[in-house]
């Protein structure tokens, strides 16, 4: 299927009259459209009987914060000004070079004379891959150059989501970093703390050796507190992420797309830190068990 979208470069007046303004983008859509699912956070959507009616979103009202539903805003198309009323307010993920706001396909055509006329075709495609879709880019393209039609851009989905995600990647990749950084810091700490708890009860490993424990044995006791101390340590971790958790989306969020990120708690990243916390714990474990192996009955009853 496939809907035409009319646009529109405009000015956001402070005030009527006003030298200052902020450059706003406006998409005009169908008003039975159902290519777009906006997510609002206050007010409505448009609805097809709207003329001056716009929604606003996010990337605005980090410029204009004064801006609510209900207010009245004076816009500027091709040198003419025009009153129009806030009627809701979207959130939408990403960066936009300049605010995004949207009204009625119908009425912005009559503003600008431009009745019949599109300024962008959105298309769905069967095949919703990014091959699939790249082959529909391209052949609309040789359709347009067919019939003398200048495409300024043909953007696919997938180009999109993927240059929105490469800042967020950027991110992922940086606290995956972290993580390895944090956890191996961890695994030496654990080292030094099992090498002190070696030391501390060398008698007691003394007794033990005296009443039959062999190597295994203090090897496989050694080994089992650094694990016991790891999972301790990836418990109090699993509580510890939720509110961590719960900031950094909010922050981030803001920070790189302009709006909240879903809160998502990864059970295959719980799984995954369990698997790792084990491994370090136990690697960490080695060295101090080895040691207490190599202790002699006779080191250990001479040792003060």
């Amino acid at each position: 299927m496939v809907e035409g979208w009319g646009a529109a470069s405009a000015e956001m007046l402070h005030s009527k009259g006003a030298d200052t303004s902020t450059e706003i983008t406006i998409l005009a859509l169908p008003a039975q459209s159902t290519l777009i699912k906006p997510v609002l956070s206050a007010g409505r959507w448009l609805r097809p009987d709207d003329e001056n009616s716009i929604v606003v979103g996010n990337h605005l009202l980090k410029i204009r914060p004064d801006i609510n539903v209900g207010s009245q805003v004076i816009l500027k198309i091709k040198g003419k000004e025009y009153e129009w009323n806030v009627v809701g307010i979207y959130h939408m993920a990403g960066n936009a070079l300049t605010p995004i706001v949207y009204a009625n396909f119908e009425y912005i055509a009559r503003l600008q004379n431009t009745v019949d006329m599109i300024d962008n075709i959105r298309v769905v495609t069967t095949d919703k891959t990014a091959r699939g879709q790249q082959l529909a880019a391209n052949a609309l393209k040789a359709g347009f150059e067919t019939a003398c039609i200048q495409a300024v851009e043909v953007l696919t989905g997938s180009e999109i989501i993927q240059q929105n995600a490469t800042a967020i990647n950027l991110l992922i990749y940086f606290l995956l970093l972290m993580a390895v950084l944090i956890a191996f810091v961890g695994g030496l700490g654990l080292m030094g703390t099992m090498s002190m708890n070696v030391l501390e009860r060398t008698r007691e490993i003394g007794v033990m050796r005296a009443i039959g424990a062999g190597d295994v044995e203090v090897f496989n006791q050694v080994i089992q507190e650094g694990i016991l101390i790891g999972m301790i340590s990836w418990t109090i971790g699993i509580v510890i992420a939720v509110p961590i958790t719960l900031l950094l989306e909010y922050v981030v969020g803001i920070a790189f797309i302009t709006t909240p990120m879903k809160f998502i708690y990864s059970m295959n990243g719980i799984i995954i830190w369990l698997a790792l916390v084990i491994v370090i714990s136990y690697l960490s474990s080695l060295l101090p068990a080895r040691s207490a192996t190599r202790l002699t009955i006779r080191e250990i009853l001479a040792y003060e």
